[in-house]
């Protein structure tokens, strides 16, 4: 099963990343991951023994170069579509920061896809929380 772990590190330094996420990225590096640094957090992706096995030294590392905190969030990465329609719309779920989930996934609050009458999936909204700041920020 593939993982995603995203990873924010405090204190934040305007403009540039400090040494604390540096550290941390580095660490990454070392360990086989491509980071990919976003206006919120960083994410890498991999395999679960990898991703699970590498979080002490992404932490670690973080916290020895200064960080005060280190929040985390580990999901299971989603298999792509099957669906042509999904897969269509992949690229503006991407864009809302949403998720396409399967049918029997879906939950209360996510936007039911279906097509031709058939039920699909959905698309799992980010939550509202933050998407203010996330808006300002783009």
């Amino acid at each position: 099963m593939e993982l995603r772990l995203e990873f924010t590190i405090e204190p934040f330094v305007e403009g540039l990343p400090g040494s604390h996420v540096g550290a941390a990225l580095d660490a990454a590096r070392q360990l086989g991951f491509e980071p990919e640094m976003g206006p919120f957090g960083t994410t890498v992706q991999g395999e679960s023994g990898d991703v699970l096995g590498g979080l002490g030294a992404i932490v670690g590392a973080a916290i020895a170069a200064g960080a005060s905190r280190v929040a985390l969030a580990v999901s299971r990465r989603q298999s792509p579509p099957s669906h042509p329609f999904l897969a269509a719309i992949g690229p503006l779920a991407e864009a809302l920061d949403a998720r396409i989930v399967t049918a029997d996934d879906l939950a209360p609050g996510d936007v039911p896809l279906a097509y031709e009458g058939e039920l699909l999936g959905g698309m799992r909204l980010p939550r509202a929380q933050g998407m203010l700041d996330r808006m300002v920020a783009e």
